[in-house]
């Protein structure tokens, strides 16, 4: 008979394999740890891929996975946007910390059309910028931490009508891409919160931003 310290061997040794590349195949299941999972049916079942770290990921060439994703769910402070082509174009849907979509047919990118997403980090306790679609803090809704973002990568180039930055960051909103028109706004307090057609930019007129932690 095989001694326990034999088999947890393998069994480590079987998921550094597994995880080669920055995430973990496995059959379906609840998963416990921080990271996006994505599930190659409904309901969190199916083929199963976990991802720990944030980074690009072209589901097709690398993973096998074009066009089966079916549900996901995001544990801990993570943000994902999947694009329908796999080199992080066309189409796209966002969702952040805490998500759980058990169906993304509901979804903007519809169900088996996935071919890349890009995962990002994002700061603990809701903090950092968040955009919204509408006034009053209405309609689709974007979280970032600390970097530089292009909202053309987001779907989401000239849309931005409402914002509030929760922390001490620094947000540069640029009216072409990190050039042209801007107007950077500080937040020291808990909530700053704006309509963007006060600003010089105005309304429906953000293509990125720069945000920058000012501890």
């Amino acid at each position: 008979m095989m001694k326990k310290k034999g088999i947890l061997t393998l069994f480590l040794a079987f998921i550094m394999v597994l995880s080669v590349g920055g995430y973990l195949e496995a059959d379906a299941g609840p998963g416990s740890l921080d990271g996006v999972y994505l599930y190659e049916d409904y309901d969190y079942e199916g083929r199963q891929l976990y991802f720990p770290s944030p980074g690009e990921y072209n589901l097709d060439d690398d993973y096998d996975f074009n066009d089966e994703l079916s549900s996901l769910r995001i544990i801990g402070d993570y943000a994902v946007v999947i694009y329908e082509d796999d080199d992080w174009s066309n189409t796209s849907s966002y969702f952040d910390s805490g998500d759980r979509v058990s169906d993304i047919s509901d979804y903007k990118l519809g169900n088996d059309e996935a071919s890349s997403i890009t995962i990002y980090k994002l700061p603990s306790d809701n903090g950092g910028l968040h955009l919204f679609e509408d006034y009053d803090f209405e309609g689709d809704h974007f979280r970032f931490g600390p970097g530089l973002y292009d909202l053309k990568d987001f779907d989401f180039n000239d849309e931005a009508s409402s914002f509030y930055i929760n922390g001490p960051y620094r947000v540069t909103f640029y009216q072409d891409t990190f050039s042209g028109a801007s107007v950077t706004v500080t937040s020291i307090t808990y909530l700053e919160s704006e309509k963007l057609k006060y600003f010089v930019i105005g309304n429906d007129t953000i293509t990125s931003v720069w945000i920058e932690d000012l501890r």
